[in-house]
């Protein structure tokens, strides 16, 4: 697809390539070929949200579409989601900078039966 210059956006989602790794690999080589990068994302629990806020923020992604939360009914992270959309400002505490509520994570834990 690059060498047919049949491609200017790169839709980068996190989810969709296996983590933040991948998706910063993919940010570098789609940058080094010189192609526009659009920050996306799917319906994700807010862990998985600010992740990739945090990497786009990082990287210099300056076009982001990202599904919040909000669509969610609850997830194992502590506060609440800003309601400030479209923009949203980054946690400023450790890593990524949110909290994980560990009553709601052992609540949400799902262990298979073999």
């Amino acid at each position: 697809m690059f060498r047919l210059e049949c491609l200017d956006t790169l839709v980068i989602k996190v989810s969709k390539m296996a983590g933040l790794l991948r998706a910063k690999q993919c940010i570098g080589i789609a940058r080094s070929l010189g192609l526009d990068i659009l920050g996306s994302g799917l319906t994700e629990s807010r862990l998985g949200f600010f992740a990739s806020a945090a990497l786009y923020a990082a990287m210099g992604v300056d076009k982001c579409d990202l599904n919040g939360p909000q669509f969610l009914g609850d997830d194992a992270i502590e506060g609440k989601f800003p309601e400030a959309l479209p923009f949203v400002e980054l946690p400023t505490g450790p890593a990524i900078g949110i909290q994980i509520d560990h009553d709601k994570l052992k609540k949400y834990t799902w262990q298979r039966e073999f």
